[in-house]
């Protein structure tokens, strides 16, 4: 049994007439004030031990905030109380699922009742655990266009993408192709890359290269890995060595990612570029998304780094603003506009990016 009492809170604000009940706890939540949940259930939980709605409502938040131990924690105490609380049952289960622990979930979603059962949060999960136990192939189409107007009387440039993968259980594959329009010039880029899931997390390798390039790499090769999240935060990193017609360079590049409150994530970029002459020249990048809806995604972020854009490395200080919409859980559309300063000109970018699962 975990003892009658309440875990050790953050400090609140004293607020007397502020409501202490679980409404307004998960009216705070779903509003993502974070921040006011917990106090609220902390003075709720104070004033009564064994309120198993307040432990349910507790155990929600953990999930949202990423504090999966004291989530369960706060289930199971919630089940203590009520030993029927199929809310508690629900939430036990959709830890279990985001851990990996497929089997625990469904013996989690076996336990809830019947009347339950027909409610849309029980058959998405069931759903979701049955497409995880079941090895299936999944395809991604993914589709890019750009055109973008340049300062000092310059001709615009043009680019577009269309990409192709496949996921077969832990494991991906993909090829694309790109071409570009620069100068009067143009160029073909193509690549293939792998990929594979881990329990510490996502490796992958991509090759790529050019017959004739011009701004593109003639051959790389490039090394991912990406950490799964845990408590709201994710590391993702590259390291690509490339030929270009100037000479080689190489890029390693590091972005960490945080969930900060609700629907808004931040996001910090660090950039190391060793250019063809043999020159280091780091950059950094700050970013942010916020999920307007379930089904709209807004971002922007800033960017001052180097890259090699021109067939020669130079310094670009980029601002990004984009708006992702899903049509249904395997299309979504994505516009965006970019604004450039370079030494030599400044670029204004208008993109579209589609990707469509299968």
């Amino acid at each position: 049994m975990l003892p009658d009492s309440v875990p050790a809170a953050q400090v609140c604000p004293a607020a007397p007439d502020a409501p202490a009940s679980v409404e307004a706890a998960r009216a705070a939540r779903l509003g993502g004030d974070h921040n006011s949940a917990r106090c609220t259930l902390d003075r709720a939980l104070a004033r009564d031990p064994r309120s198993a709605d307040a432990w349910v409502e507790r155990g929600f938040l953990f999930s949202v905030t990423g504090q999966p131990a004291e989530a369960h924690e706060a289930f199971v105490r919630a089940l203590e109380i009520a030993p029927n609380y199929e809310d508690a049952k629900l939430g036990l289960a959709q830890l279990a699922y985001r851990s990996g622990d497929l089997p625990t979930a469904r013996v989690w979603l076996g336990r809830v009742g019947a009347e339950r059962a027909q409610d849309q949060d029980f058959r998405a999960l069931r759903r979701a655990i049955d497409a995880a136990e079941t090895p299936q192939a999944t395809w991604r189409w993914d589709a890019f266009a750009a055109y973008s107007e340049l300062s000092n009387g310059l001709a615009p440039w043009r680019e577009a993408s269309v990409a192709v993968g496949r996921r077969s259980g832990r494991s991906s594959a993909g090829l694309a192709v790109e071409r570009v329009q620069r100068f009067g010039l143009n160029d073909t880029y193509g690549e293939a890359r792998v990929s594979r899931r881990f329990a510490h997390g996502v490796w992958g390798a991509a090759f790529g290269g050019s017959g004739d390039p011009v701004f593109k790499p003639a051959a790389a090769i490039r090394i991912e890995y990406a950490t799964p999240e845990s408590r709201g935060t994710s590391v993702e990193t590259a390291l690509t060595l490339a030929r270009y017609r100037a000479g080689r360079v190489d890029t390693f590049f590091l972005r960490a990612r945080r969930q900060v409150a609700g629907p808004l994530q931040l996001n910090a970029l660090g950039v190391l570029v060793r250019d063809e002459t043999g020159d280091l020249r780091p950059g950094y990048g700050l970013g942010g998304a916020w999920q307007a809806h379930r089904r709209l995604l807004a971002d922007a972020s800033w960017v001052d780094a180097a890259e090699s854009s021109e067939g020669v490395t130079i310094d670009v200080r980029a601002i990004t603003l984009g708006i992702t919409a899903a049509f249904g859980d395997d299309f979504r559309v994505r516009i965006g506009v970019m604004r450039e300063e370079r030494d030599a000109f400044d670029r204004t970018e208008f993109a579209v990016s589609l990707l469509r699962t299968f």
